[in-house]
């Protein structure tokens, strides 16, 4: 899946030699030749912006058709299959031993969309760079070379303007080879081309794989210096960009390469070492909880991925984030011992609390009206005052002195977002409308954030509608402690008319759909 290219230093002297070349070129050639070749470099990068996502979007479909012959897609269905299979069991280690009729049907085969649509863009980026600088040099020598003679410049400073654009030409060619090399579908770990054999890396290389990328990205001098490829965001084409070299072709290749050295045998997750899981866990984490396109948010990546592509970024992204915790419970620690104190009980009452303190009506037709991102960041503000617990920052804390004792990166990160109102509620609303957007393929399930945050962030806590079916596998502690709970968000989660009682048996799950805006399932 990942070719080895050579070694990194290598396209390092060859990203300084053009840009040195492009200094030289323009001390000679002078300022106008030079910002003429400038300007023909910026009509490349503005095309590649576009053009080569639209191709890859129109040629891709019949290239995989093409690869399926061959078989390969069967071997990819079935590693991402085994993958899934041995994910499960992960969340039963969560859950319990629950029966599931999950297949991860058709996983392989978008993994291969991905790979097969990464080449073709790379291809085209190649060929409208070449044919631009082809039109560009045709245009100059028969049109433009004598008219540019006639134009004198003072010497010295016909040089100096002139090495000015040829760096910035020379920069922009460094960029073009850097972006190239730092594609995840390629390693620069040894002077050899081959096919990269994730497994032979040690547990430090595997680790500085998943936080850096290839040696290439770690170690080269002229990546520092050049500036990252932009990417335009635009809707439901884009194939090739930092959403899916970000979340998905690095973490998805990491296990399949490790899948397929293994020959298909072996727990996959367990071989990776788990700082390489913490690692990608913190950057799921980061992507959830960014808004700014600018930082490609796993939000906006979903909306701009095809739609059968979707379900593929959001299953690696949950796969990445529930997986180092998970795998703590699987090697034989009790969940009890790694699980949260805090419970839904908990939030809603210094909900309604809050909501008392400050004279705020309950809105039975409306509930979920309440809390807003402002009301949230009130609750925030107003329990720290008040001396009131809050239940996020017991949940922080405890993730505070989970980083301390295990030194999982992405405990930090948690405790950080959880600390942050706004983070937080980032991080709840984007994983439900991740989840809630990519759930058409019925084979892939849906449940595992909440597997995750019933566990780790407080029990009963669902942040993705999972059914009712599902659903109880989540509301075990809430039915338990019925009592405990307000009466007013007894009458809210239950949907009951007034009355005096409202029975647990008619609380169905998903209780954050009568609290939080973003949880509207209706919308």
């Amino acid at each position: 899946m990942i070719i080895n290219i050579g070694p990194w230093w290598l396209y390092d002297i060859f990203a300084f030699l053009i840009i040195i070349g492009g200094l030289y070129f323009g001390l000679k050639r002078g300022f106008l030749v030079t910002l003429y070749v400038l300007g023909v470099q910026i009509v490349a990068l503005v095309i590649n912006l576009f053009i080569p996502t639209l191709l890859t979007n129109a040629i891709n479909p019949p290239i995989v058709a093409l690869i399926k012959k061959t078989g390969l897609v069967d071997i990819l269905n079935f590693a991402a299959s085994s993958i899934g299979s041995v994910f499960m069991n992960l969340l039963k280690s969560l859950i319990g031993d629950s029966d599931f009729a999950f297949s991860w049907d058709g996983m392989g085969e978008e993994l291969l969309k991905v790979f097969t649509a990464a080449v073709i863009f790379v291809i085209f980026s190649v060929i409208i760079v070449v044919v631009v600088n082809v039109i560009g040099i045709a245009i100059y020598h028969t049109v433009l070379k004598e008219r540019i003679r006639r134009i004198k410049i003072i010497g010295p400073a016909d040089m100096i303007l002139g090495a000015f654009n040829g760096l910035a030409f020379g920069l922009m060619f460094s960029l073009y080879l850097s972006s190239f090399i730092s594609l995840p579908i390629f390693a620069t770990e040894t002077q050899k081309l081959s096919l990269f054999n994730y497994s032979q890396l040690t547990a430090e290389q595997k680790e500085d794989w998943a936080k850096y990328g290839n040696s290439y990205s770690r170690y080269s001098l002229s990546k520092k210096v050049a500036f990252n490829m932009p990417t335009v965001p635009l809707a439901k084409y884009m194939y090739t960009n930092a959403c899916v070299q970000k979340y998905l072709i690095n973490p998805a290749s990491s296990l399949v390469t490790q899948f397929v050295s293994q020959g298909q045998t072996g727990n996959v997750f367990t071989e990776i070492p788990a700082t390489v899981f913490d690692t990608y866990a913190e950057l799921m984490l980061d992507g959830y909880v960014a808004n700014n396109p600018l930082n490609a948010p796993l939000a906006t990546c979903i909306q701009i991925m095809p739609d059968d592509t979707r379900t593929l970024l959001r299953t690696v992204a949950e796969i990445m984030l529930v997986t180092p915790r998970s795998l703590l419970v699987s090697d034989g620690t009790n969940v009890a011992d790694v699980q949260t104190n805090v419970n839904s009980i908990q939030i809603m009452n210094a909900f309604e609390q809050f909501r008392a303190a400050n004279e705020l009506e309950v809105d039975y037709e409306k509930p979920n009206t309440f809390m807003t991102l402002d009301n949230f960041k009130k609750f925030y503000a107003w329990a720290d005052t008040n001396n009131v617990v809050n239940p996020f920052i017991q949940v922080a804390n405890f993730f505070d002195d989970s980083f301390a004792s295990l030194g999982y990166n992405s405990d930090k990160k948690l405790a950080e977002i959880l600390h942050n109102p706004t983070k937080t509620y980032s991080l709840f609303r984007n994983i439900f409308f991740i989840n809630k957007i990519t759930n058409a393929n019925p084979s892939v399930p849906v449940f595992a954030p909440s597997a995750w945050s019933n566990v780790f962030v407080a029990q009963s806590l669902e942040l993705t509608f999972n059914g009712q079916l599902m659903g109880s596998l989540f509301n075990k502690n809430l039915k338990t402690n019925w009592t405990n709970l307000n009466q007013t968000s007894q009458r809210l989660i239950t949907n009951s008319p007034a009355q005096d009682i409202y029975e647990s048996n008619l609380y169905n799950g998903f209780w954050i759909q009568y609290y939080f805006d973003f949880a509207d399932l209706n919308s």
